[in-house]
């Protein structure tokens, strides 16, 4: 009887004990589930706070870039309208120069016109004087013809170099109606077919060397025959002044969008100091020839709006060179580029 008893008081300690641990379990697993939700509570602030710091810094950022974008903005119309303003000024002394120049050109032949007239108006009263005093004679007569004749002489030569500063002059317009369409030029074949013929030109003996990669361009020939054609004539007058012959050396070297055509000859070359002012309108070395100074400026002019390319002189030690740099296919380039 005693062991039924201490049996029954074992299973229920041993059930209590049971339901003690199970007690203990559930309220541990409380507290984890307690822990977990301070903890996702305590993450969910932070996440909060933190998205708001983030959108805070994130308008901020927004509007400081906004207030830069505007800046820049502003500061690029600034740079806009302050290089428009250099443009015009550009223009204006441009043609400050142009017009300086034609005038200084045109000076000279109008000043011997007006002045050879006013000889022969002297002639003229010289003559009817005597005449009317009965004082002409065969001598005078000849002596008038003979005056009359020279003054005539200077007036007529005035008025054709008149003209042929005009036709100069009208060679800077750009503005043509080009009459043939552009056409694909094969280099260095084309310069070779083009500049062989002047290998006697204005009493010089010529000497070609061209060479270079076998590029293909889209342009005007025509156009680009009479730049070249203009640059031998800048070397015979002025690189092989003082010889009978020369050499003009011509290189082609083609890249992805571009070519460049080297144009040297061994003449006595350009002086550092002028090569920024060759292309200027009315600029010139030789001061004593009839010159305009008009040639490399045409070319330049060529060059940048027909051939829609770059020219530019560089420094060397023997001759002069020119680098030409033309497009792939000039169709391809915008006018508005320029």
């Amino acid at each position: 009887m005693q062991a039924k008893v201490n049996l029954a008081k074992a299973l229920a300690e041993a059930d209590v004990a049971a339901k003690e641990v199970r007690i203990s379990n559930l309220t541990r697993a409380e507290q984890i589930k307690a822990t977990k939700a301070n903890a996702f509570k305590d993450l969910t602030i932070v996440v909060s706070i933190c998205l708001v710091v983030i959108l805070f810094g994130s308008f901020i950022a927004i509007n400081s870039i906004d207030k830069q974008k505007q800046k820049l903005a502003k500061a690029l119309e600034q740079l806009k309208d302050t290089q428009d303003h250099l443009i015009e000024i550009e223009k204006i002394a441009s043609l400050t120069a142009l017009v300086s120049g034609m005038a200084h050109q045109l000076n000279t032949p109008i000043g011997t016109i007006v002045t050879a007239s006013s000889l022969i108006d002297d002639y003229m009263e010289g003559l009817e004087e005597k005449f009317k005093a009965r004082e002409l004679s065969s001598k005078h007569f000849h002596k008038f013809i003979t005056d009359t004749n020279s003054a005539k002489e200077l007036v007529i030569s005035s008025i054709n170099r008149l003209a042929g500063i005009v036709e100069e002059f009208k060679a800077l317009n750009v503005s043509i109606h080009l009459d043939k369409p552009m056409s694909i030029i094969q280099l260095p074949g084309f310069l070779s077919h083009r500049l062989h013929p002047l290998s006697k030109y204005l009493g010089k003996q010529i000497e070609f060397k061209i060479h270079g990669d076998e590029a293909v361009i889209t342009s005007y020939p025509t156009i680009l025959s009479d730049v070249l054609k203009t640059l031998v004539i800048n070397s015979c007058e002025h690189g092989f002044v003082n010889s009978d012959k020369g050499v003009v050396e011509v290189s082609v070297k083609a890249y992805t969008h571009v070519v460049e055509i080297t144009f040297q000859d061994n003449g006595i070359g350009i002086s550092d100091e002028i090569l920024h002012e060759i292309f200027t309108p009315f600029y010139t070395t030789n001061l004593g020839g009839n010159h305009l100074g008009l040639g490399l400026n045409v070319v330049f002019n060529a060059v940048k709006y027909n051939l829609r390319g770059k020219i530019g002189a560089e420094s060397c030690k023997h001759g002069a060179r020119f680098v030409i740099s033309l497009p792939i296919d000039a169709r391809l380039v915008d006018d508005t580029s320029y």
